[in-house]
């Protein structure tokens, strides 16, 4: 609790923060400290080397979107069912929602679903991404083909009155014959 970490810094009680791997040393809790950010420091060091302008978030934090099949590393091969993967910059407190466990070495467990900005005064503005693709099928050029915008921060723009819908010869139409 925070008022026994209180105490400890207070009274420097030495046996409630020893490292018990020690046996001819007790460690303040200010050895405690000093050890472990020499040992973060030390572990990033070994992964991205000694240039503090490789230390980025999003060399550690990336993300993969699986497929459920996925899972099957043949099936995956096969069939490239996951996507990625992309280099990551939030976490679970961040705009940029990227939550993480610290025990799967950094990898995003958990982020936005959808991204979405509406100019309520002009609907036919409204940017919008998903992480991945309009499709779920994995031969369908839509399967991932908004992976990258969304991960470089790009929308895509969303029309929703029918005139403009109808008049913007960029869409791509379905003309069904009888």
């Amino acid at each position: 609790t925070k008022r026994n970490l209180r105490s400890i810094i207070e009274n420097g009680y030495s046996s409630w923060v020893d490292n018990i791997n020690t046996k001819e040393h007790v460690e303040t809790f200010i050895d405690i400290i000093d050890m472990s950010i020499h040992s973060g420091i030390n572990k990033v060091i070994q992964k991205f080397g000694p240039n503090w302008s490789n230390w980025k978030w999003g060399s550690a934090h990336s993300l993969t979107h699986k497929h459920i099949l996925g899972e099957n590393k043949i099936l995956n091969y096969l069939f490239s069912l996951n996507i990625g993967p992309f280099l990551s910059g939030g976490s679970d407190v961040t705009p940029n929602a990227g939550g993480y466990s610290l025990n799967k070495g950094f990898k995003q467990t958990s982020g936005a679903s959808m991204r979405r900005i509406v100019d309520f005064s002009n609907l036919d503005e409204t940017q919008m991404i998903i992480p991945t693709g309009q499709s779920g099928l994995n031969n369908s050029p839509n399967y991932n083909d908004q992976a990258a915008l969304y991960h470089s921060g790009t929308y895509r723009t969303t029309r929703f009155h029918k005139h403009n819908i109808v008049n913007d010869k960029t869409f791509m139409r379905l003309t069904l014959h009888p």
